[in-house]
């Protein structure tokens, strides 16, 4: 009985204390709630005091304007920084590209300047390289027809003399009593042999003479020399058969070497068969290519025998159709070309060479035909 009422009186005050607790919550929170009344009332109030404030103050409106007008004033200044800037940058590409046309005409104009004075210059040398080759050939056919003129009249003098010279039964016979050529010698032809013995040089000089059918190229040693020694290129030479002043040689290039006795001393002379820098032989000849033939420098009017070598063709273009066949030559690799070159007429002596050059052989007036070979007397 006790205990319950122990229990009841410990629940009873356990419950007087709880109640007292809720109590003093309820007002503390009662107490909270009220100041945070009063201190959001306090905020309203300095809210609706600073409103009233507000509205009661006056506005600013000039400074506002300001403002915005400062502002506009700022963005405007802005854009036209940035269009000045974009300006400037359109003239310095609009200058650079008008400077960059102009350099480029300038480079155009000096291209064209120097082509222009280029094709001046090459006209001007090409106009006078033409004068010259028309002065040349115009001075070229006035001493060809003067060198002709000459010849002819020289030969001329020379035929006169001749007939003049030969004896009443060797003069040329009245176109009646001319008859067919014998095949044997005939006293004309041994009449011509005299003569040739009686033009010959007093020096040793090269000729040609055909020998069946075949040109034979040597060197004539006059008769005044003693016991005469023929070498060439070291190899000692013997007479012709048919002649024994004429020693036929063995080659075409090289010297030729003469030693004789005159009175009690040796004499020798070298003589060159060929002219440095040639690769034939041009020989003047007789009427119709008869007879002895005597090497000359240059050509002139009358009838003349090359000697080259064996893969040259005549020109045919500047010394015209060949009279006669290429003959053969006693030398190996040569062959013997004839040309009849005649006064007024423009013709001349050239050949095709193996590789197709044009080999002309230059021609001269009268005074050079009579020159020989150059010689070495010791």
């Amino acid at each position: 009985m006790n205990i319950i009422i122990l229990i009841l009186i410990v629940f009873s005050a356990i419950s007087v204390m709880t109640g007292a607790r809720v109590i003093i919550k309820r007002r503390k929170i009662k107490c909270e709630s009220k100041k945070e009344e009063e201190k959001a009332q306090e905020e309203q109030e300095k809210l609706a005091k600073k409103a009233v404030e507000e509205l009661q103050k006056p506005p600013d409106v000039e400074e506002k304007a300001k403002e915005e007008t400062e502002s506009a004033a700022n963005k405007a200044e802005d854009d036209e920084a940035k269009r000045a800037v974009e300006e400037r940058l359109r003239k310095e590409r609009e200058e650079s590209i008008i400077k960059e046309k102009e350099r480029l005409e300038k480079i155009k104009a000096e291209e064209e300047k120097i082509e222009r004075e280029a094709r001046e210059k090459s006209n001007k040398e090409k106009a006078e390289r033409e004068r010259l080759e028309a002065e040349k050939k115009k001075y070229r056919k006035e001493r060809e027809a003067k060198a002709r003129e000459e010849e002819k009249t020289r030969l001329g003098e020379i035929n006169q003399r001749e007939e003049e010279e030969k004896p009443e039964s060797a003069r040329k016979p009245s176109p009646g009593e001319r008859g067919g050529r014998p095949r044997g010698p005939t006293k004309r032809d041994e009449i011509e042999q005299l003569q040739e013995k009686k033009t010959r040089t007093l020096r040793p000089e090269i000729v040609c003479w055909n020998k069946e059918w075949e040109w034979i190229v040597g060197i004539e040693v006059p008769e005044k020399f003693a016991s005469p020694n023929v070498i060439q290129n070291g190899e000692s030479i013997k007479p012709h058969d048919s002649d024994e002043a004429r020693y036929s040689l063995r080659y075409i290039k090289g010297i030729v070497k003469v030693t004789w006795n005159e009175g009690e001393q040796d004499r020798e002379i070298k003589i060159p068969v060929m002219e440095d820098g040639r690769s034939y032989l041009i020989f003047k000849m007789r009427k119709n290519w008869k007879g002895l033939g005597r090497v000359v420098r240059r050509p002139t009017a009358g009838y003349y025998l090359a000697i080259v070598p064996c893969e040259w063709k005549r020109d045919e273009e500047m010394s015209g159709s060949a009279p006669i066949a290429p003959e053969n030559v006693q030398i190996s690799g040569y062959k013997a070309h004839f040309f009849d070159l005649r006064q007024n007429e423009n013709t001349s002596i050239a050949f095709i060479d193996a590789n197709g050059g044009r080999i002309p052989v230059k021609s001269g007036s009268s005074s050079f035909q009579l020159s020989r070979m150059g010689y070495n007397i010791e």
